[in-house]
Parts: C-alpha cells; structure tokens; sequence
C-alpha cells in the first residue's frame, strides 16, 4: 500500500477548501459544470484526496482521482474510524492528520487543541454554508464555529492515526516571511516582484488558472483578485469601509487572504 506523506495529505485538503465547493453526497471531487464548484462528502473529501485528487477540472468524476487507488477502498464513515490506529476519545492528545469521528460525519485535524487554544478541523459538511468547511475543536471534543468559537454541536467522539497516511516524523517547516505591502500601501497592476509571485502562485492554487503565474502583477491577477475580494465580501472575511472590489491588494485584502489561507 502507498501511503501518501502527511504533509501531502494536509497541503491537498487546504487546496480543497481554497476552492469553491459544496456538499454532495457521495461526492469525492466531482467538478459541477452547473455550480462551478467541487462536490463532496465527509468520508468522500478523505478518500478523494488519498485518490489523487488535484484540482484537475478536466477530469471531473474525480479531479484527477482514480477510484479505489493508493491501496485506499471505498469504505464509509464508521468503517474508516475502525481502520484507524491509536483511536482514542482524549483530544488533548490529537496530532496533525488524524481523522476525527462522531455518528455518521468525519474530517480531518489541522490543528490540534491545547488548554488554552482551540484546534481546527477540515471537514466536508452541510454546516457553515455547505460544502468543505473549517470549524474550531477544543480538548473536549466540542465542534466550535470557525469564527466565533461558539458551540455548533454535535461533538466529536473519537479521533484515530489513518493507515493510509505517512505519519512519519517530517522536517519542521521553516517559518514563512510575510509579505510587505508596497510603501504606497497596495499592491497594483505594473508591480513586479517575489512578493507578487507569491500571490500569483496563492490565486493559481486557489482557481486553477496558469494565466495567472509570473511575478508581474497584471490583468489576470488584477482579475483574480477582484473575484476573491467578492468572495470573501460574501463569506464576511472583508469588511469594512474600505472593502472595495478593486483588484488591489492592501492591509484589508491581505488580510482576508490571510484568513483564506495565504501562508505569506
């Protein structure tokens, strides 16, 4: 059996939630031409991912996944926890990539929870919206909104090691230098530099547009930034007075990238 790294398997997930999505039953990264969004399910995000998938539209029975491949079988939420090692019902001691589980639904921990710090899962859902979904967890398991930290329910009852996912101990990342904004304040068409490269890199993960990539801030990024700024008006990471659809990146914009999950 193949077992995919876990850095992989954490960088395809985030991937995943970069793009538009909602929720499909039986849906392992089906790409919906009407919707112009990937379908999934809970159980089937973990399998599709482990499948291969990776963003490929041209390929939408599974985003570029074969079916049943990577020594990974098509089984379902309450046989993939029975396939798990170290399962255990004591969430302060949950690492990276575990899979967690209550009746009927599982996702994935990114993040595990501390005393004093909530944790974050990844999981395909009908909550928060629909469709693949970020939601906070503490040391007791309990399934938290992704913005507030206010009880959602239900609460996760076990966690579990998959055994299809190298758990192995990995090099720790070296932390990432954040980009600084341009001494005018934003960045704008005509910029051109690593910092912008960086961007263009973040919108091509995140829409699958290659026109985008280089390190020259143009039409196309100017083009992808607009659409992430109506995005995030919409799922109220960019607010405000100076929130405007622009196609410029500032303090405001850069930030909502941020929470979207640019790494700079």
């Amino acid at each position: 059996m193949s077992k995919m790294k876990l850095s992989k398997f954490i960088k395809q997930l985030n991937l995943a939630f970069d793009n538009p999505s909602f929720y499909e039953k039986g849906g392992w990264g089906k790409w919906s031409k009407l919707k112009q969004k990937w379908g999934w399910d809970c159980v089937c995000l973990i399998k599709g991912i482990l499948w291969g998938w990776n963003n490929d539209k041209s390929k939408p029975r599974g985003g570029g996944a074969i079916y049943g491949s990577n020594g990974v079988p098509d089984i379902g939420t309450e046989k993939m926890i029975d396939v798990c090692d170290k399962v255990s019902n004591n969430f302060a001691s949950m690492s990276v990539g575990e899979l967690v589980w209550l009746n009927g639904h599982v996702g994935i921990c990114l993040k595990p929870p501390k005393e004093n710090q909530l944790g974050e899962i990844i999981e395909a859902t009908t909550a928060f919206g629909g469709g693949v979904k970020k939601s906070k967890i503490n040391t007791l398991g309990q399934r938290l909104y992704y913005e507030t930290g206010k009880y959602a329910g239900p609460t996760w009852k076990k966690h579990g090691f998959l055994p299809y996912v190298d758990y192995g101990k990995e090099p720790e990342p070296q932390p990432l230098e954040p980009i600084k904004l341009p001494s005018r304040g934003y960045f704008t068409k005509g910029d051109k530099s690593q910092d912008v490269a960086k961007i263009d890199q973040w919108l091509y993960e995140k829409y699958g547009n290659k026109d985008v990539l280089g390190d020259l801030y143009w039409n196309n990024t100017v083009k992808y930034v607009k659409k992430f700024q109506k995005e995030a008006q919409k799922e109220g990471i960019y607010t405000g007075k100076y929130a405007t659809i622009d196609g410029n990146i500032g303090a405001l914009t850069l930030e909502a990238m941020r929470r979207a999950g640019f790494p700079y």
